[in-house]
């Protein structure tokens, strides 16, 4: 009887193999053309079962959590593979979930008394399954991928028959599988941010041009564009390992701060972008903007260490039809920047009167970042005298604007936009580095008073740059006068303070400018190493004829001599106000009687000293 099973097998396989190998040319051709997987492996069991006849054939994927997932069961009903999918691999795991876990084939001839089956005999009993035969689909470096079975209704082993079809299958199984992973893979690195594991920019578009596309009914797509306030502070300060854990944080509160119903995207650096899910109305579109707005609000705990960062938020809705992803866009961005210039940490929704209002101002900043991209903001000066001897002892440094369209842009007109836009940072850059060359070629003592901005002065390493400056243009610290306006010290956590603490170590001095018309706080005057005092020009303008300012104007004069700082009127045009502040104790001045500011070119031209400020020609007299 033995021989005569062993010639049966051996005449059966002989019929197989012309099968087997039609089967492996389909399955790798199907493999060929991208066919998708679980597609395959249901065409793969089919045909398996038509090769082993009385055989129910199963495939079952490994997922990253040691779980079992089906991918192909065509002869069993549907609450089968449910009932087994998720289930962790094991050692006593049915047939399926122990092959997985030892790594090699398990044969199982009785599941109603073996025990591997003690969990669920009661899945496979009632559907008339009374052995199983599973065997590990095997990948490169012997990597379990998954499982690849044969159920019999009665209680018996494989045939020798069954084992060529079961090789053959696993093999093509394993390159399915692999295959598939490695599409995953791509298309994970292609639309999938590595480092929080959202959706990257790509990713956004495709899937917002697809939503904007459909048709909506009664509700509309909206888009929420997002910027992190700060983040460029918190990365320089703490540095960019400390910085990527806390993109990863704002990542997962976002998440869930939106929730489901919205697509969240890291578009790149400190940039997201939501697509709302099909809101109601607009209020709802201001909720969701309020909301996420109020999740920075609670502090990030970065190994141990509460960090305070703020988002800004701009909206877009979508008109019902024709919608185009640009344009929903840049209409989302333009409200993110609404909301970064009006305080940051906002929310603020497009709309088409906004835009109409601000349009000039963004044609200023856009222009305004070309002109500093190619270098063509100019450094005036205006003389500072001395107003006992009225002889100049420095000269302020003026960024100036000449656009090649408007002419000379006013500082009013284009410093907010710079403040707005942070190209600020640049500019200040920029005129700091030329009139300390500037200065240098000016006889001593004669110092350089250049305007510092409270973003440049709370970047990490600003005195350190002041210092290389210095040294590239072999200007003396002591003739060096940064000035900065009230409002630098408003909030002050102690950013502003060790940045003035770092200037005065290098013997560089310090002016609050404009004084009076900002926050005026004395503790100022009293807690940081200040040596002037910058008397604004809309006291000295009416001084003369306004008793109020007159009194103002003296105040601050008698304050800062008490206290041993130095003071300068800004806005001195007429005589009488210069004798005025000459008998009231005021020791130097600027303003129009003495020059206007002009770039240095026009300070070069000899001229002598007079006494008396109406004779002064337009060149500054050393």
């Amino acid at each position: 009887m033995a021989f005569g099973r062993e010639v049966a097998d051996r005449r059966e396989r002989e019929l197989q193999t012309p099968e087997l190998m039609a089967l492996q040319c389909d399955i790798l051709e199907a493999l060929a053309r991208g066919a998708p997987l679980k597609r395959l492996m249901d065409q793969l069991c089919r045909r398996a079962e038509r090769l082993a006849p009385g055989a129910i054939c199963t495939v079952l994927k490994l997922d990253d959590d040691r779980r079992l997932q089906t991918l192909a069961a065509p002869s069993l009903p549907a609450s089968y593979s449910r009932a087994i999918d998720g289930v962790a691999i094991g050692p006593e795991v049915g047939s399926c979930g122990t092959a997985a876990y030892l790594g090699k084939p398990v044969v199982v001839t009785d599941i109603a008394a073996d025990r591997l089956w003690r969990d669920f005999r009661g899945l496979a009993l009632p559907l008339g399954l009374a052995a199983c035969w599973s065997s590990p689909i095997c990948g490169a470096r012997n990597r379990v991928l998954g499982t690849f079975a044969f159920y019999y209704r009665e209680t018996r082993g494989p045939l020798a028959a069954e084992m060529d079809v079961v090789a053959t299958c696993k093999r093509l199984c394993a390159l399915a599988i692999e295959q598939d992973e490695g599409r995953r893979l791509l298309r994970r690195l292609a639309f999938t941010d590595p480092l929080t594991e959202l959706p990257n920019r790509a990713a956004f578009h495709r899937r917002a041009e697809a939503a904007l596309a459909r048709p909506r009914g009664g509700r509309r797509r909206s888009i929420l564009s997002l910027d992190l306030d700060g983040f460029k502070q918190i990365n320089d300060d703490l540095g960019h390992a400390k910085g990527d854990r806390l993109l990863k944080l704002v990542a997962e509160r976002l998440v869930k701060c939106l929730g489901r119903a919205s697509f969240l995207a890291r578009m790149g650096g400190d940039e997201f972008a939501a697509l709302l899910g099909r809101v109601k109305d607009q209020d709802e579109v201001d909720r969701l903007g309020a909301q996420v707005v109020a999740a920075f609000a609670e502090p990030f705990d970065i190994d141990g260490c509460p960090t305070v960062i703020g988002c800004s938020v701009g909206a877009a809705i979508a008109p019902n039809t024709g919608a185009e992803l640009a344009d929903v866009l840049k209409s989302a961005e333009f409200a993110l920047h609404w909301a970064k210039s009006t305080g940051r940490n906002q929310y603020r929704l497009f709309t088409r009167a906004e835009c109409e209002s601000r349009r000039e101002e963004l044609m200023i900043e856009d222009d305004l970042r070309q002109a500093v991209a190619r270098g063509e903001i100019e450094v005036h000066y205006q003389p500072i005298v001395d107003l006992d001897s009225l002889r100049v002892v420095g000269l302020e440094a003026l960024a100036r604007w000449r656009h090649p369209r408007r002419g000379m842009t006013p500082p009013d007109v284009f410093i907010p936009a710079a403040e707005r836009s942070g190209l600020i940072v640049e500019i200040g850059a920029h005129v700091l580095r030329q009139a300390c060359q500037t200065a240098a070629r000016w006889p001593t003592p004669i110092y350089v008073a250049v305007n510092l901005s409270a973003l440049q002065l709370r970047r990490p390493g600003f005195a350190l740059r002041v210092a290389e400056i210095l040294a590239e243009t072999r200007l003396p610290a002591s003739r060096l006068e940064l000035e900065l306006t009230e409002t630098a010290f408003v909030g002050e956590d102690g950013a502003a303070l060790r940045g003035l603490l770092d200037l005065k170590a290098l013997g560089v001095a310090i002016a609050i400018d404009d004084f009076g018309t900002g926050y005026s706080a004395l503790a100022y005057l009293r807690d940081f190493p200040v040596d002037r005092l910058k008397i604004d020009r809309s006291f000295v303008k009416d001084m003369l004829s306004n008793a109020c300012d007159r009194k103002i104007v003296r105040a601050v004069i008698g304050l800062a001599n008490d206290l041993g700082v130095m003071t300068t009127a800004e806005g001195i045009e007429t005589p009488e106000q210069l004798e005025w502040l000459k008998s009231t104790g005021c020791v130097s001045g600027q303003g129009y009687l003495f020059g206007r500011p002009a770039p240095a070119r026009d300070l070069l031209a000899p001229a002598p000293a007079v006494n008396s400020p109406a004779k002064r020609s337009r060149a500054v007299a050393f």
